[in-house]
């Protein structure tokens, strides 16, 4: 039930809090920043954005028809979600990840690895109206904590045409086949975990070569690979990792098997598409709906890494069909 002023003709405005960090990192502006500025396109609906260490920020709560709390190891938001009960408004909080089970090399793992954490993470759940989630993995680990949990996938617009003109691109040591992966430090040993055949592929192939954007330790396996096969971009802005993937064949997305892994959302394949570049996915919950589709080609093994990216080196060196264009 909404508390809202309703005159005879006249409904206010349904307004929406959306309480989150106000950084540019790729589930800032996907799942909060795109999605407010979505939402106010909406008639009749007004979005704030607001920090959680904002001056007004218990008022803009209280105030608000509809809040959405992102993942937080705040205990002052057990208060305002009672008072917001009090007021009869709804508080949702968004879930991004199965914090329960952050791997040990990921940076988050020390916060989310203290049994008080978990404790306010549960309690989160528990307390809120509701439970958002991007993927049905997730709801399925979660359902039991939560009031109610309601899955919103990630969404692609439209998918652009290849950049690519496979009637004229022949991959050779002087125009390559570029691989490429770019992503978090959480990311660090599914990378490493195909690193070993991935680099033989490289020196079996001089017409290819490997691009890693990230944090400089992604780079150490493959720093005794020559210049010409190997490209090390320090992590940026997301604008300029998207730029990034613009001149980009073919984007490979390994990921280990873990509860946390798979729960992850598709965000990876989605920026490989929108930017027209041809997605090598690891066959884990959150690809494997793609399993059945030419959008993307996927791998359950290092074997099976290897042998899907054959078939587009061949394709290239003669000039037909990419892939790519299975894509639209």
């Amino acid at each position: 039930m909404f508390s809202r002023i309703i005159s005879e003709d006249h409904i206010s405005p349904l307004c929406i809090v959306l309480v989150g960090a106000m950084g540019s990192i790729g589930d800032n502006q996907y799942r909060l920043h795109q999605t407010a500025a979505a939402l106010a396109e909406l008639d009749n609906i007004h979005v704030y954005e607001v920090h959680p260490q904002a001056r007004y920020h218990d008022a803009a709560v209280l105030a608000a028809d509809v809040v959405v709390f992102t993942m937080t190891l705040d205990i002052e938001i057990f208060r305002l979600i009672h008072q917001r009960q009090q007021l009869l408004r709804p508080s949702i909080c968004e879930i991004n990840d199965y914090l329960p089970d952050v791997q040990v090399w990921n940076p988050a793992h020390r916060s989310w690895s203290d049994w008080r954490a978990l404790h306010c993470f549960d309690q989160l759940l528990k307390r809120c109206d509701a439970a958002q989630v991007s993927t049905v993995a997730l709801q399925f680990r979660l359902q039991e904590h939560a009031q109610r949990i309601e899955v919103f996938p990630n969404q692609l617009v439209d998918l652009p045409s290849p950049r690519f003109d496979a009637d004229e691109f022949i991959a050779t040591s002087d125009s390559p086949l570029v691989l490429g992966w770019g992503g978090s430090y959480g990311h660090l040993e599914d990378l490493h975990s195909i690193s070993a055949p991935l680099i033989k592929f490289l020196n079996q192939h001089d017409n290819v070569r490997f691009e890693l954007m990230g944090d400089p330790q992604f780079a150490v396996p493959f720093s005794s690979l020559p210049a010409h096969k190997f490209c090390f971009y320090p992590a940026g802005s997301l604008v300029n990792y998207l730029s990034w993937l613009d001149h980009l064949h073919i984007g490979i997305a390994p990921l280990l098997p873990t509860e946390y892994n798979r729960c992850r959302s598709d965000v990876k394949f989605l920026e490989y598409a929108s930017h027209s570049v041809a997605p090598l996915l690891q066959d884990l919950d959150p690809y494997h709906y793609l399993m059945d589709t030419d959008a993307a080609l996927l791998f359950s093994n290092n074997s099976e890494f290897i042998d899907k990216l054959t078939p587009f080196l061949i394709i290239l060196l003669f000039g037909e069909l990419l892939l790519l264009t299975l894509m639209i």
